[in-house]
């Protein structure tokens, strides 16, 4: 029931015909989230959900994406998969194109050709699980977002040289 009433309030603000209607190569511009930072609209974005938020977090994370014109790939925690799994049905039966909302497969070993196959990572989770995360990111070169526990997330752009940005990533991995 709360699923419906949620798929409501995209339709009443019209957020789901939005997300319909962006192509799924619009690049560039950012989209504003309160909670975790930001979503850069830059194409393939891969979110990994926490076990504790089994309907809020996937909802606002993956249509704030969708909204900023990704292509937006789920990887649920393992309890929390049923919920996402409906919530994905329910927003591909309200106008969602095919192909623009997936979920990850179940196994862990997905995971790191997922980060190496997209543009951005934006994962939500454990210090020790943001950590790593966070290390096959960068050793992809994909940009990522993680909110490990509850903490603040920092914000690295490309305007860095190697050097700076070397500095902030080993940093960033010290400090989840």
């Amino acid at each position: 029931r709360s699923l419906g009433a949620f798929v409501d309030v995209l339709h009443r603000f019209g957020l789901l015909d939005r997300a319909a209607r962006l192509p799924a190569d619009r690049l560039g511009g950012w989209l504003k989230m309160g909670m975790v930072g930001t979503i850069p609209a830059r194409g393939r974005v891969l979110i990994g959900l926490p076990a504790n938020e089994p309907l809020a977090m996937p909802s606002v994370l993956a249509c704030a994406a969708l909204l900023g014109g990704n292509v937006v790939q789920l990887r649920p925690a393992t309890s929390t998969r049923p919920v996402v799994e409906q919530l994905v049905a329910l927003l591909l039966a309200q106008g969602v194109p095919e192909g623009r909302l997936t979920l990850l497969g179940r196994d862990k070993a997905l995971v790191e050709p997922a980060i190496r196959a997209c543009d951005h990572v934006v994962w939500v989770g454990s210090s020790a699980t943001c950590k790593l995360i966070a290390g096959q990111a960068l050793a992809a070169s994909v940009t990522f977002t993680t909110e490990a526990e509850g903490f603040d997330v920092g914000v690295v752009d490309e305007t860095l040289d190697d050097a700076e940005l070397r500095r902030v990533a080993a940093d960033v991995v010290s400090s989840v």
